[in-house]
């Protein structure tokens, strides 16, 4: 199946992204929005004109899992696309936060998996997909395959892991398809200007690219 066929099966499906104003969520709510799917975005108080093109804006604190799990009660969308979390930018680094890191990366996907439906109106697709990361897996020594056993290591890896459990374990129990897509060195643009790529090009365009 090529990209247009599967972009073309979202046309007037409703779908909730979450962490829509996000460097990945903002992509994800773009690919959707010109698929036609029928797009509404939860979306952070105070990340003004980041909101999705094309999306129907609903003002949310994840970290508030009564008011999201109604929103999805409410919405009954076909399919949710998670990509909220906590812990992966240079500013969450320096001054982590353990309560929201366990909040966002564990307990939102634990509740969402708990709130989706098992049968979406013939969706023939996953009713939750949840985004991982590489870094569940721990320290990576030699070749990496998808069923090797995470040894995650600090806040952001192990609650990530955690919420990736929630699902699988929820979903095994509620016979929901859901997925976690765990991502890896992930770039483009919208990208935290802190990371590798934003600063190579930025110290090429200012000429200091030899001091890195």
């Amino acid at each position: 199946m090529t990209l247009l066929e599967v972009a073309d099966q979202y046309r007037g499906v409703r779908v909730v992204v979450l962490g829509a104003t996000g460097f990945l969520g903002r992509s994800v709510a773009a690919s959707l929005a010109r698929a036609g799917a029928e797009l509404h975005a939860g979306v952070r108080a105070g990340a003004p004109g980041r909101e999705p093109h094309g999306a129907v804006i609903h003002p949310l604190d994840l970290a508030d899992l009564a008011r999201t799990t109604e929103l999805i009660d409410r919405l009954r969308p076909a399919v949710v696309f998670n990509l909220a979390g906590f812990g992966v930018d240079p500013d969450e680094k320096r001054t982590p936060d353990h309560a929201l890191a366990r909040r966002l990366n564990t307990e939102l996907p634990i509740a969402l998996a708990s709130s989706v439906g098992s049968d979406s109106a013939g969706w023939p697709g996953r009713a939750l997909v949840h985004v991982g990361s590489i870094a569940e897996y721990g320290p990576i020594a030699g070749r990496l395959t998808e069923d090797a056993p995470p040894r995650p290591t600090g806040l952001y890896p192990e609650t990530k892991l955690a919420g990736t459990a929630g699902v699988a374990e929820i979903a095994h129990q509620r016979r929901i398809p859901a997925v976690t897509a765990r991502l890896a060195q992930v770039y483009g643009p919208g990208e935290h200007p802190g990371r590798l790529l934003p600063l190579l090009i930025a110290a090429r365009s200012t000429g200091s690219l030899e001091t890195l």
